[in-house]
């Protein structure tokens, strides 16, 4: 088994380049200089000096030599593994690893949120899209039922209007046979000329009354129609403020979820 270099130049394992030159030198002329021994003796001596200078002869060598070392004189420091693990290009191996598991890692977590992110919002666009047809169906269901609403409102009213317009003219009808059928009186007959008379102007005053009731009754008719037809007008504007505030909600509500779904970190 070969002597430890530094034991062979009799130096220390951490004696600098320089002390170990002097080393060498010294041991070469101790040798030179020894008469007693054999010349195999001093041709083994030598060699065995050579040997050591060689192997401390530049610092890759020496370093070589020192883990050597410590592997022997540290057993628990392990075999070929330990040495693996202190050598530098192992760990910048084992640094690149780590570094491209990583990016490999971030890379598919962030392919991944984006994926979620896109699912949830074309399934927000989807749910957006389905209620905006249900409060277009339902708006146009609205929008029919009042106008069938205000079409039989109409046609009741011009119904009452016919019906009330027939009962005057049947009315009007009866007088005016009622009147045709009075006598005509004598020229001589003033008595019968004044009765005549007298019920001629009591049936213009209860006509004259009955026309301007007539009148106030259509007045009338026509301000509830009229307000009718207000109130009709008034239900269908305040539905459709109702429907379109519902509109402005849902796209407010639509414009948050996309704010809150845009990856802000990216």
């Amino acid at each position: 088994m070969s002597r430890n270099p530094y034991e062979t130049l009799g130096v220390r394992q951490s004696a600098t380049d320089a002390s170990v030159r002097r080393a060498i030198q010294t041991a070469k002329d101790e040798i030179a200089a020894d008469a007693s021994q054999s010349p195999a003796e001093r041709e083994r001596r030598l060699a065995e000096l050579l040997t050591a200078a060689d192997k401390l002869s530049s610092p890759a060598k020496r370093d070589r030599l020192d883990a050597a070392l410590r592997l022997a004189t540290d057993p628990a420091a392990g075999g070929g593994a330990a040495a693996l693990l202190r050598a530098p290009r192992t760990w910048m191996i084992l640094i690149a690893i780590v570094v491209l598991v990583a990016g490999f890692y971030w890379q598919h977590d962030r392919d991944s949120t984006r994926q979620r992110i896109e699912r949830e919002r074309i399934a927000a666009e989807q749910q957006q899209e389905r209620r905006t047809t249900e409060i277009e169906v339902r708006r146009e269901l609205e929008k029919q039922r009042l106008e069938e609403e205000l079409r039989g409102q109409k046609d009741a009213d011009d119904k009452q209007r016919q019906e009330i317009n027939e009962i005057r003219s049947a009315e009007s009808q009866k007088k005016q046979y009622v009147a045709d059928d009075r006598p005509v009186p004598h020229p001589g007959n003033y008595p019968a000329s004044y009765e005549l008379s007298r019920r001629d102007s009591e049936d213009q005053r209860q006509l004259s009354a009955e026309a301007r009731q007539r009148d106030m009754e259509e007045r009338k008719q026509r301000y509830e129609e009229e307000l009718n037809l207000r109130r009709a007008r008034a239900d269908v504007e305040r539905q459709k403020r109702y429907l379109e505030q519902r509109e402005r909600e849902d796209e407010y509500a639509k414009a948050r979820r996309e704010a809150a779904s845009r990856p802000g970190r990216y």
